[in-house]
């Protein structure tokens, strides 16, 4: 997967990687507005976005550029990200599996912490058949109950 350095608004990004401390900057791909540290290559996706990654409806511009502002709002209310804890909300982080791969979880808002090379590869082994199917069951069902 290739993350561009393209921007939808001139907004600062105001997330800090929960691995190095590095600004995580906003990145459009495949219709997301993922959350990208260049240092680290590492990438956070709110809930929802993994399942929108899978499905590929892409969003409009307009729909990108309202989430990137409605982000950098709620961003700018908070001081400091803290290592190791939730970029997005300061919850704390447990490790999940998707297909054997660990990934960061947050217990509160559900976003999730991809590790260098992490997303691709769940991607990949999630588009296959009917895994993609009873993974997107699954989440939405956890939705639904939460």
């Amino acid at each position: 997967m290739t993350v561009r350095n393209t921007s939808i608004t001139e907004a600062p990004p105001r997330m800090d990687c929960i691995r190095c401390a590095g600004r995580m900057q906003k990145r459009p791909v495949r219709g997301v507005l993922l959350d990208y540290c260049a240092p680290c290559d590492a990438i956070w996706l709110d809930e929802g976005e993994l399942e929108a990654l899978l499905s590929r409806r892409s969003r409009t511009r307009a729909e990108l550029q309202a989430q990137e502002q409605a982000e950098a709002s709620r961003e700018s209310s908070r001081a400091v990200s803290v290592l190791e804890l939730c970029p997005r909300c300061q919850g704390r982080l447990s490790v999940t599996y998707i297909r054997a791969i660990p990934v960061d979880q947050c217990s509160r808002c559900r976003g999730m912490y991809f590790d260098q090379g992490e997303l691709p590869a769940i991607l990949r082994a999630l588009r296959r058949g009917p895994l993609a199917r009873l993974w997107m069951r699954l989440r939405g069902s956890r939705a639904a109950g939460a």
